[in-house]
């Protein structure tokens, strides 16, 4: 399928090769996504909800267990969350990858903000040479059937209003 990332490989090392992504920092052995760990994604505790319709091309929203390792441990968490925020529970709870080149310019204080989130060690030290930034961002997405609306939950602030709504 276009626009699909094939996480048998192909479509994925296109990708990388073509942004130098490096697919073993983005990607751990088993194709999963190493980055967003339990603890990654726990420590995200503030999460930041957008609304928007019109979102109707779903090929390249991606179901959590594609990416995430044991992605259980947040399932109930992320359920509460969406429902808290009106999703009626029709469909599914998806991922969107927000690619590296696009994070500086949506998340709220640009890629600054992105590395003193991910990578608050580094980033203290002065070492802005980190990778957590190639890895890209990935936000949960349902969309209700009862609207068409569709709702996204970001760990991180973006610099963009909700459209659409």
């Amino acid at each position: 399928m276009v626009g699909r990332v094939d996480y048998s490989g192909h479509l994925l090392n296109k990708i990388c090769k073509k942004y130098k992504i490096k697919e073993s920092i983005w990607i751990g052995k088993d194709k999963k996504n190493t980055f967003y760990t339990k603890e990654n994604i726990i420590a995200a505790d503030l999460y930041h909800y957008y609304y928007y319709e019109w979102i109707d091309f779903l090929d390249f929203i991606y179901e959590p267990s594609e990416v995430i390792d044991n992605n259980s441990f947040i399932e109930s968490d992320l359920k509460e969350k969406f429902i808290s925020v009106g999703w009626d529970q029709e469909n599914n709870i998806g991922l969107i990858w927000i690619p590296p080149f696009a994070v500086g310019s949506i998340v709220l204080g640009g890629e600054q903000a992105f590395l003193e989130k991910y990578s608050p060690t580094l980033f203290e030290k002065g070492n802005l040479q980190t990778y957590a930034w190639t890895r890209g961002l990935l936000l949960f997405h349902v969309k209700n059937k009862s609207d068409g609306t569709s709702i996204i939950l970001s760990p991180i602030e973006f610099e963009i209003p909700n459209y659409g709504v």
